[in-house]
């Protein structure tokens, strides 16, 4: 089980030492001995707390541990109620929540330990086993000999569903990507799946005996599952796409096109949508066209990353890896660039990027404004590499684009020189600017605006 701490941590039984142990992972072990003797260590796993909980199936405990070592022992109410086998999990209520394999019970414990309270499983003697969080704020547990997989609610609300193969042996169980709880059939060497609502569906292994254990999600969207019998491991597909990949986005005014490419294997079932999310949580959805979404709602100047979730009957993908940072409203002209001096760079600022008196209405800080250069600048074009600065011609010799964008990118200057013909300069950082109406490509028809951000060199 992964800790806070970046480490592995993992419970050692009667036989080996009845400790909790962690493994770097780089492979350096450390153990510590459970206080209670021969309590035989059971379940493991993290609390909301920041601490690792496990059970004591035999020395009837709830423990803790810090990451530091630190054990702290709760015994349970019930005398010998963990001893047929135990789970623990982190609830959605913010309590640990565990399983009584011989009282028949499920309870939950409080994270300071002041609170144990225990529920009754309606079935008898139906040895309640490993327990999680269902995606519907519900615990869920097997029921190994009543053969049932069953909720409770964090007020302590049962609902029981018997599984479809009789004496199949549900054992461990994990919410699965899809939205479903996912579980081990031990005897009946199965894998099932049931909704939130009871609906089942059940799988057998290729390999009889397989005697399916353990099982967990993986991050590729399958479930993987543990056969004792079988000695292998197993994976079955959930029925839910593969992530999107190549997820890219071209920054507008306050929003970002993002595409993507469609997942190869769709689950089994077409893709009936997509939903892009922004780092900053706004959102959009495709349902049709081609494979793009526009992000509106953005802030300019400010740097976003987008990952894309695809859809089917069956559930939604995990999210894809997510897009480089995009700038919304880092919008360049149609070529070139115009630059303004450093002095007048702050928010809030009118300037003048282009125009007759360009020299006079920019201060820059490490040099005089050629009184030649108009504000264009024929290189670079786009997105500027800061180190290399910025060249053009005299006036409007290097030939400004016929219109600008309503909101545009452009260079701030600390420093330019004449050299001949030709005029250069330094590029400390860009402006977003809000532009004015009246600019034209001649520089009687100045272009002017309001800086709304300040964004810093590409790294």
């Amino acid at each position: 089980m992964a800790g806070p701490d970046g480490n592995l941590w993992f419970t050692e039984g009667i036989g080996n030492g009845n400790r909790i142990g962690k493994i770097t992972t780089s492979g350096t072990i450390t153990e510590y001995p459970v206080p209670t003797a021969n309590s035989a260590p059971d379940d493991i796993t993290v609390g909301p707390d920041g601490n690792i909980w496990f059970t004591e199936a035999l020395g009837n405990k709830i423990g803790k541990i810090t990451t530091s070592g630190t054990i702290t022992e709760y015994p349970v109410p019930t005398a010998g109620g963990l001893a047929a086998g135990s789970g623990i999990c982190a609830g959605p209520d913010g309590n640990m929540w565990f399983t009584e394999g011989t009282a028949n019970k499920v309870g939950k414990i409080s994270t300071d330990g002041s609170s144990i309270t225990e529920y009754t499983v309606p079935t008898a003697n139906s040895v309640p086993d490993k327990i999680e969080p269902g995606p519907d704020g519900n615990l869920w547990f097997t029921e190994y000999a009543a053969n049932k997989v069953a909720k409770v609610t964090t007020s302590g609300a049962f609902t029981e569903y018997t599984v479809p193969t009789t004496n199949s042996g549900p054992n461990d169980l994990r919410a699965g990507p899809d939205g479903n709880i996912w579980f081990t059939e031990y005897n009946a060497n199965k894998v099932g799946k049931v909704t939130t609502s009871g609906a089942f569906a059940e799988y057998a292994t290729p390999t009889t005996p397989s005697g399916p254990s353990g099982i967990a999600p993986g991050p590729d969207g399958n479930m993987w599952f543990t056969e004792t019998s079988g000695s292998k491991i197993g994976t079955i597909g959930t029925g839910i796409p593969d992530p999107p990949t190549a997820v890219s986005g071209i920054a507008g005014n306050g929003q970002v096109s993002v595409s993507w490419v469609a997942p190869v294997n769709n689950g089994g079932a077409p893709i009936t949508s997509y939903t892009v999310t922004s780092s900053g949580g706004q959102q959009c959805t495709w349902t049709s066209g081609p494979l793009t979404c526009t992000v509106s709602g953005l802030t300019n100047g400010t740097s976003y990353t987008f990952t894309v979730v695809a859809t089917n009957t069956n559930g939604n993908s995990l999210p894809s890896a997510p897009s480089g940072p995009v700038i919304p409203g880092l919008i360049f002209p149609s070529s070139g660039n115009f630059v303004i001096g450093d002095q007048h760079a702050a928010v809030g600022n009118s300037i003048t990027f282009w125009g007759a008196q360009w020299a006079k209405q920019n201060t820059l800080s490490g040099s005089p404004a050629p009184s030649s250069f108009k504000g264009f600048a024929a290189a670079p074009s786009g997105m500027p590499n800061c180190a290399s600065g910025w060249s053009s011609g005299p006036g409007n010799s290097a030939g400004p684009p016929a219109t600008v964008p309503g909101v545009m990118a452009v260079l701030v200057s600390s420093a330019a020189s004449k050299t001949g013909s030709g005029v250069s300069g330094t590029v400390t950082e860009l402006a977003i600017v809000q532009t004015n109406p009246g600019y034209g490509p001649d520089p009687g028809h100045t272009g002017t605006g309001t800086i709304v951000a300040l964004v810093p060199c590409p790294s």
